[in-house]
């Protein structure tokens, strides 16, 4: 007989904010540490859980950045992942190095413990450190393990079991996972965490003394610490000084957070008066709806929200509605998980995002794009709680802080039948405005330093700074992709600018005919440059190519490079990506437009010639242009 499904989803429940998180990140350090070839530890997080939603980078990048928790069977199905991929010789190590160095990371914060330890009497050491240690399983484990302890003439046994052992096996079971390897795992996991515990806090204790003995789903871990041990001071140091290093860690984070703030949006008054009501907002739990159009900066206002929330420390969960990345079935799955069976491909049970987020915040992009089945879920959780996998018949109930966003009218929406009026007023509780680029000009220019400071410390490269006159410039642009767009245009302009300065030449040339019709002029120096004119390009919109600049790139040029003509000024594809890429933005992706300038190649041929020169990404931008404006840039 199997456990009833409450049993084991109150199993599923058990964990803890930090810990399961730092056991995961530390597996993938280990990992790393043992086949640096494999990249990043994020990289390596995202591969090895397996059960992650669909876009396990993302996921695998969310979960490093909130620090949020990761439950136990994507914790087990992590360490399988790595035993794989170490040497076959350190397998079997890999979970006890791995809780030696999940110690290593909790001492740099865990002062209260040690000074604790520190305040202890001689005799009363040992008794403290093995309370200490039960204290630390039940807080890093939750309720999933039964623990004791005996004490030795010359050593301490901590045994340990799960306390339910049915409800245990019956969930690893639900994602293909053998109890009892899960249990071996999960010991040298603490064996490693108690040995690494020891020789920090224990003086003259050697490391890897301690050993872990398994009888089936039951446990013992020997440490080797006699009747009179003391306390080791130098620990005691180390910790205080790892203490301080978090302390101005945070301070450091803190500061930059707040000159983000100041910087990046509180320049306009209407900025500070949105601002200041979403701070507002941040405290409650009530639902915000963010609307504006595509590039407001909506995703990052909702990460803000939950970050000034009272659930930061728990998980913050993104999710895009938009009807274009899969069936409805696939999405419901996505969000509300499902039973094996429920569909074909549902080969195993899976985890909703709902169930991901538990006790933190989901964040439903584009919620407007909903489907009339999907919209009738999400009311029926907005207003309980509760939803149920596709398949199932058991009830799960969750506690989510919800916001939502989309660019579109949903009044428009609702009148038409495409919304549903209930779902309307339960999400319309506290809607936020965000304002397009061009309501708030005045916000451009610091905009524009923080994004390409940030391309700088991404890249590593030095940071580009503006030319005088150019912020102004930037302003009277309309922006019609707001701050998606700018970004994507300073990119560019970093990309194409040889100097510290970026200016009015570098950026993409749809921009720079835009700013020509409203009086900016190219910048001194490129005036003079004695390039020669393009056919068709007057003289005051600048050379469609920079023949002086072809020439001086082609002299820097070694000869193997030439092999790659889309990332090579020096070939002549570069050339024709450069003219064609310019056709695209000036036309908005119009083929029939772009003809006349190729050669009259019918479209077929043009879009044959996107695809080859790996132009999509900018075709897709520049029709979705037109789609906003409603015209293209002619």
């Amino acid at each position: 007989m199997g456990s009833t499904p409450s049993a084991i989803d109150s199993v599923e429940r058990t964990r803890d904010d930090r810990s399961p998180f730092a056991s995961a990140w530390a597996v993938a350090q280990e990992i790393v540490h043992q086949r640096p070839d494999l990249g990043a530890a994020e990289a390596v997080v995202a591969r090895g859980l397996r059960d992650s939603p669909e876009g396990s980078a993302a996921y695998g990048a969310t979960i490093a950045r909130t620090r949020h928790s990761v439950f136990y069977h994507q914790l087990q199905q992590l360490y399988a992942f790595g035993q794989q991929l170490v040497p076959p010789a350190f397998g079997p190590k890999l979970c006890f190095e791995a809780g030696r160095r999940f110690m290593g990371a909790y001492l740099t914060e865990g002062l209260y413990d040690v000074l604790q330890l520190a305040l202890a009497k001689p005799g009363d050491f040992r008794m403290r450190f093995a309370e200490a240690v039960q204290q630390k399983i039940v807080l890093t484990a939750g309720e999933k393990y039964a623990t004791d302890v005996l004490f030795g003439p010359e050593e301490i046994r901590f045994g340990l079991a799960y306390r339910d052992p049915q409800a245990m096996a019956s969930y690893l079971a639900g994602y293909g996972l053998e109890v009892e390897a899960c249990f071996q795992n999960s010991l040298d996991i603490i064996a490693g965490a108690l040995d690494a515990l020891a020789e920090r806090l224990v003086a003259g204790y050697a490391p890897h003394r301690a050993r872990a003995i398994r009888e089936g789903l039951r446990g013992a871990i020997h440490l080797p610490i006699g009747p009179a041990p003391e306390f080791s001071y130098p620990a005691l140091i180390a910790t205080l000084l790892g203490y301080i290093t978090q302390i101005k860690v945070r301070a450091e984070d803190a500061e930059a957070a707040q000159r983000f703030e100041s910087n990046l949006i509180l320049t306009s008054p209407r900025m500070r008066e949105t601002w200041e009501k979403l701070r507002r907002a941040s405290r409650t739990h009530e639902i915000v709806l963010l609307r504006g159009e595509s590039g407001t900066g909506k995703s990052h206002v909702a990460k803000r929200i939950h970050e000034l929330s009272p659930r930061r420390d728990r998980p913050l969960v993104e999710v895009g509605l938009a009807s274009d990345i899969g069936s409805d079935n696939m999405i419901q799955s996505d969000l509300f998980g499902h039973e094996k069976g429920a569909f074909t491909g549902a080969s195993e049970r899976k985890q909703g995002l709902f169930s991901l987020a538990d006790g933190g915040t989901i964040f439903l992009d584009e919620i407007g794009d909903a489907s009339p089945e999907l919209q009738a879920k999400l009311l029926r959780v907005l207003e309980t709680g509760r939803f149920r996998r596709l398949g199932g018949t058991q009830d799960t109930q969750v506690d989510v802080r919800i916001v939502m966003a989309t660019h579109r009218n949903l009044e428009q929406l609702v009148s038409a039948g495409k919304f549903r009026q209930d779902l309307y007023y339960r999400v319309n509780v506290i809607p936020v405005l965000l304002p397009p680029l061009r309501e708030r000009r005045e916000d451009v220019a610091s905009l524009a330093e923080y994004l390409l400071g940030r391309h700088a410390r991404a890249s590593g490269l030095p940071t580009h700074r503006l030319a005088p006159g150019l912020a102004a410039s930037l302003a009277q642009y309309d922006w019609p992709g707001n701050i998606r767009e700018l970004d994507h245009a300073l990119r560019h302009a970093a990309a194409m600018s040889e100097r510290e300065e970026i200016t009015v030449d570098d950026l993409p040339r749809d921009i720079r005919l835009a700013l020509a019709r409203k009086g900016t002029p190219p910048s001194p120096a490129s005036e003079g440059s004695g390039a020669p004119e393009a056919d068709g390009a007057s003289p005051e919109e600048g050379p469609v190519i920079d023949v002086a600049r072809l020439r001086s790139q082609i002299r820097r040029t070694k000869p193997e490079h030439v092999a790659r003509p889309p990332e090579c000024p020096a070939h002549v594809d570069y050339a024709r990506r450069t003219w064609l890429a310019a056709l695209i933005a000036e036309f908005g992706g119009d083929f029939d437009r772009i003809a006349p300038f190729w050669d009259r190649s019918a479209p077929k041929t043009l879009r044959k010639l996107v695809r080859a020169l790996g132009l999509t990404e900018e075709l897709i931008a520049a029709r979705a242009r037109v789609r906003l404006t409603g015209k293209g840039s002619s």
